[in-house]
């Protein structure tokens, strides 16, 4: 998923799914493919980190805690070449699991 603000990406959030019989569904945390498939993702995201729930930011970047308030106006910013890359590694994810 990616968020744009004044056309440029904001948030980016892997999403980790399973396709199957040319069916794509989300994964759950917990689940234990939820976390596979994530472990997979870090292991091949170079220069960035992605939390538990998806959230892409470049790496060695700290995310203050913030209450509910605080997270609705926020936005973050990836550079291109992270952006770039992240996209590069979801559609390798992509091709590998179909």
């Amino acid at each position: 998923k990616a968020e744009l603000t004044n056309k440029e990406i904001s948030k980016l959030q892997f999403v980790p799914c399973r396709q199957r019989d040319c069916y794509t569904k989300e994964t759950v945390k917990g689940d234990g493919e939820y976390e596979r498939i994530m472990d997979f993702e870090r292991s091949l995201s170079n220069g960035v980190n992605i939390d538990d729930d998806g959230y892409v930011r470049p790496e060695g970047e700290v995310i203050p805690e913030e209450n509910d308030e605080q997270k609705e106006g926020q936005t973050g910013e990836m550079t291109e070449d992270a952006v770039n890359q992240t996209e590069e590694q979801a559609e390798l994810i992509s091709q590998n699991n179909g």
